[in-house]
């Protein structure tokens, strides 16, 4: 019988030993699976080139590759310049130019992840005029890697061999997406990836070449920049960032009639119809000369202050651009070209645009999950 208590004995220890090795085993390992990936708010910093464009960096391929894409809420591809069959002189930025900025490009070739989804990809503006649809990893400031599709471009308007950057990064809706690619915010939103469906725009005014003056919030909003006291308006179409505003106001002149508009990150200009830009060449006694920049009008820089506002109520608030901000200097200084364009020569979308000059003096919240935009004054 002892020796029966003595055998029960050891095997109770041995069982109690046990279960001390399995259960911080099994606790260890439920600890490190995770479900979901951690949702995060990334703010990036904005190269902001005179003022007139903004753009981010990006990370794509394996792998990865640094790619410079400028940042436009008015598209929503993706694409970059291909570095092995872009051999133009405005794929590499006119080398024998001052514009020559050392572009990456991708080279797709020395991504191991890298595929082809199609053999057919252009851009409706014209500045990718041959390129493929492909998809790779891609990552984005703070974030994980996603699978992204992207257009990648063998031909190219000269346009942009004259701008430091590989391509743009269109932050619009799904409708307006070639080849039913998924674009960026979405498939991050998708993914799980941002703590809330939004992202902010806040571009700083530095005036000068490749500064980091401005910040792109992603997955939430911007609160180091801009005030938090945001006006929001619902969008009226999900496919540009596209609103109603109720009136337009220039010295004398004013429209009380609600207009449809969008907000572009990627246009240097405002937009309006071509019989009110004619309305405002007249009240500012503009001269029609064309500039480098396609720039149509001419002023003198000196003469600013004495110009009207720009005034957009929207959703009832108001919203004012001065004259200092809707002219740029050309070489000279002394002469101004004006930074409003004939919006009624035809094509997609409403005839009137807010672009980045609008931003500049107000901060831009894209609210994704709830269909608008929201308007704040930046705090610096």
């Amino acid at each position: 019988m002892r020796s029966a208590f003595v055998v029960l004995s050891f095997l109770a220890l041995f069982i109690i030993a046990e279960s001390r090795v399995v259960l911080p085993l099994r606790h260890h390992s439920s600890k490190n699976v995770r479900s979901k990936p951690s949702k995060l708010t990334s703010p990036q910093s904005v190269i902001d080139y005179f003022d007139d464009f903004y753009s981010v960096s990006i990370m794509l391929g394996t792998p990865p590759q640094k790619l410079i894409v400028r940042l436009d809420t008015s598209s929503s591809n993706l694409w970059i310049m291909d570095k092995n069959s872009c051999t133009a002189q405005q794929c590499l930025g006119f080398p024998s130019l001052t514009s020559n900025f050392n572009r990456t490009l991708f080279n797709s070739t020395a991504s191991n992840t890298y595929t082809l989804k199609n053999t057919n990809f252009t851009t409706p503006d014209a500045l990718c005029l041959t390129g493929v649809l492909g998809n790779d990893k891609l990552m984005i400031s703070g974030f994980g890697a996603i699978s992204q599709d992207f257009g990648l471009c063998s031909v190219v308007d000269k346009y942009m061999g004259l701008h430091p950057f590989d391509g743009f990064l269109g932050l619009a809706w799904p409708a307006l997406a070639i080849d039913g690619a998924i674009p960026i915010v979405q498939n991050q939103i998708a993914a799980g990836h941002f703590d809330q469906p939004v992202f902010s725009l806040y571009y700083g005014t530095s005036g000068v070449m490749l500064s980091n003056d401005g910040q792109i919030t992603w997955g939430g909003i911007d609160t180091t920049n801009c005030d938090s006291n945001i006006q929001y308006v619902p969008l009226s179409s999900k496919t540009y960032w596209q609103f109603t505003f109720n009136s337009f106001t220039f010295g004398s002149f004013s429209i009380n009639k609600s207009q449809q508009v969008i907000s572009s990150s990627g246009d240097a200009v405002f937009v309006v119809p071509s019989n009110v830009l004619s309305t405002i060449v007249t009240i500012l006694n503009a001269t029609h000369e064309v500039f480098d920049d396609d720039g149509q009008w001419a002023l003198p820089c000196n003469m600013s202050s004495t110009f009207p506002d720009l005034v957009y109520t929207i959703n009832g608030q108001v919203y004012r651009i001065k004259g200092s901000d809707y002219i740029e200097p050309e070489d000279n200084h002394n002469t101004c070209a004006l930074r409003i364009e004939d919006g009624g020569m035809g094509g997609f979308g409403p005839q009137w645009v807010l672009g980045v000059q609008f931003i500049r003096n107000y901060c831009h919240h894209y609210d994704v999950g709830n269909a608008r935009i929201g308007f704040s004054k930046p705090l610096h």
